[in-house]
């Protein structure tokens, strides 16, 4: 019986963990709280509201440190995001089928760019990959047929299948 109950409060603990986070909220924009120094940009609140989101450095004294997946995917009206230089990941599909969006600055800071990040989004022309940037994955830029400008750095050692 002590077996049995010892397992219950372990998989109780392990669950609570793996769910351990704090929704945060800054304007429409929701972060997550991650080690309790830094924070992800998790999602917006009512997309179509929005032509422009400039994110921040910090959140409530949290370090913004990464864009979670999918947090921008299907922001039909996004034109522009300024992104802080205290990202580090961009995560799959981020910025997908976000199809008004021209253009993106991608802060020194990123070292991960993921899978299908860009994937869809028509409108954009320029994108600067910093010298953080080491692999560019799969579909990365698949269907950006506007693109005509990508500065590629000597940094990248990988390129993704179909990534343009």
């Amino acid at each position: 019986m002590k077996k049995i109950v010892s397992l219950l409060l372990m998989l109780l603990f392990a669950a609570s963990i793996s769910h351990a986070f704090e929704s945060l909220y800054d304007g429409d924009v929701i972060y997550h709280t991650l080690d309790g120094k830094t924070c992800q940009v998790y999602s917006v609140r009512n997309p179509e509201n929005h032509t422009s989101l400039s994110i921040p450095d910090k959140v409530y004294g949290l370090t913004v440190v990464e864009i979670y997946d999918y947090a921008f995917s299907n922001m039909k009206y996004l034109k522009s995001i300024s992104l802080p230089e205290t990202i580090v990941k961009i995560g799959e599909g981020a910025f997908n089928y976000c199809r008004s969006l021209t253009n993106v600055n991608i802060p020194n800071s990123v070292t991960t760019i993921g899978d299908g990040c860009f994937t869809n989004c028509t409108s954009l022309t320029n994108v600067n990959i910093p010298n953080s940037v080491t692999s560019i994955g799969e579909k990365t830029f698949y269907g950006c047929e506007n693109l005509s400008y990508v500065y590629i750095p000597s940094s990248v050692k990988s390129i993704g299948e179909e990534a343009f």
